[in-house]
């Protein structure tokens, strides 16, 4: 145990240059001695100027069209609410990246507090991903009509659970880390595990890995794959069901707004229900395809980073220059994740590009 611990960091500890004026302390770390920073700036810059708007603008689309009264578009709201989060989280990181003396390392709270909002924002968001899909396939059992009556208190309580997991597998991890400040004429601080603490924090990131980032992607697929695999027999029953449902929705938007829908003319009663069961038919199919989708770029963007990371920790004697390369660029893409998912769904989802309600 002692010689892993020895070479295991929990986090990517910044490379310096071997010389430095002697009058000089490490206080910044240059974008040109450390080329990857160039690319974790721009993608940095990327992120926040393009993927705050996106997630912006669908939580204003959801809202404005009342899309929350679907438990479905409630949860998808909160999964953009916890991209946003990510995203806030980048810049910081960033600044960590480069200041290895700055306010995420003045501390030990400092430290802990960066490292606890960088790993919920993370397990938060994944969570809530596997909770959409998984709230997703239940709508297609007979509980949907439940879930359909009390969407906002359903999309509540799962959004509650998912949060209460997310914190309470993170809290555990982060209690085990510790600051080291090295001062040999230069100050250096370091936020890291420590030696004694190193096992039970191996037990408890092992579990954070295990069921905030390998089993929403594992469970996420099963659920896909069914939805897929049954997606007529799904819909037909589904949408058929729905119908009645949609129109009392409807009603109620006709007695508030004083307006007149199709859906007010009993006479056409069944060319209505037709119309709103195609209707119906083919959203459904487009968000199952967003879902798709959704799993799809965590496999490509965050699954690599999920593995290098487990490499990481879990096997330390195998920690080489390319798992060192690995690590960085792999993170580096992982951020984009909070761009390309709410693309997806303007792309995939017709509704969320129409401004009118």
């Amino acid at each position: 145990m002692g010689e892993d611990s020895a070479i295991f960091w929990s986090f990517d500890v910044p490379s310096y240059p071997e010389e430095y004026p002697d009058d000089e302390s490490v206080d910044e770390i240059d974008v040109h001695a450390e080329p990857w920073l160039k690319t974790y700036l721009a993608v940095t810059i990327i992120a926040c100027i393009t993927g705050l708007p996106l997630n912006f603008a669908i939580l204003f689309i959801i809202m404005k069209k009342k899309l929350y009264r679907d438990v479905i578009w409630f949860l998808q709201g909160v999964f953009s609410i916890t991209l946003i989060v990510r995203i806030i989280m980048i810049p910081i990181e960033y600044h960590a990246s480069r200041h290895p003396r700055g306010f995420a390392y003045e501390t030990v709270a400092s430290c802990k507090a960066f490292h606890f909002f960088v790993e919920f924002s993370g397990a938060s968001s994944n969570m809530m991903l596997l909770a959409l899909l998984s709230v997703r396939l239940i709508s297609f059992t007979p509980r949907r009509q439940y879930i359909a009556k009390h969407p906002i208190i359903c999309g509540v309580f799962v959004s509650m659970v998912v949060m209460f997991i997310a914190f309470f597998s993170t809290v555990p991890i982060v209690s085990y880390l510790d600051l080291t400040i090295f001062d040999d004429e230069r100050t250096m601080r370091i936020c890291h595990v420590h030696f004694d603490k190193y096992d039970p924090y191996l037990r408890w990131n092992k579990f954070n890995v295990s069921f905030c980032m390998f089993m929403p992607f594992i469970i996420g697929v099963i659920c896909v794959i069914i939805m897929a695999i049954n997606q007529t027999k799904f819909y037909r029953e589904y949408c058929k069901t729905s119908v009645s449902y949609l129109r009392q929705l409807d009603s109620v938007d006709n007695k508030e707004n004083g307006s007149t829908k199709a859906s007010d003319f009993e006479d056409d009663r069944p060319m209505v229900d037709e119309i709103y069961s195609g209707e119906s038919e083919q959203e459904e199919r487009r968000i199952t395809i967003l879902h798709i989708a959704y799993m799809v770029i965590y496999m490509v963007i965050l699954l690599p980073y999920v593995i290098s990371v487990t490499m990481a920790v879990h096997y330390a004697n195998a920690y080489t220059s390319v798992l060192h390369w690995a690590l960085k660029y792999t993170h580096i893409v992982s951020l984009t994740v909070g761009i390309i998912n709410p693309l997806a769904a303007f792309f995939i989802i017709p509704k969320l590009r129409e401004l009118k309600s």
